[in-house]
């Protein structure tokens, strides 16, 4: 599995938490009638979390996309590199016919 891979699920997850926290500062929302919170709070804290949006989901976005390019691809191991001479000796005896290799 790739990094990029265990990634996104957080990444989802700090969005939606953005999002919800701004669906909770709307006027006349969950953070002015129930929670009783001051309305000039409220604006302010919305404020800060719209910046918060725009500044968040390319930080997180950049890193995800670097990580899922995956441009470093380390040497194979010992055991990679003799599997894959197997494969292609395989892959010669198909192509050519046992009697030709």
């Amino acid at each position: 599995m790739r990094p990029a891979d265990h990634a996104g699920p957080a990444a989802r997850g700090g969005t939606r938490l953005l999002l919800t926290l701004r669906a909770i500062c709307l006027p006349g929302g969950l953070a002015i009638g129930h929670l009783r919170w001051a309305e000039p709070a409220v604006r302010r804290f919305d404020r800060e979390l719209r910046w918060l949006t725009w500044t968040a989901v390319p930080t997180i976005f950049v890193p995800r996309l670097a990580l899922g390019l995956n441009l470093y691809q380390p040497p194979p191991s010992g055991r990679a590199r003799r599997r894959e001479a197997r494969r292609s000796r395989r892959l010669i005896r198909v192509q050519t016919g046992p009697e030709m290799a």
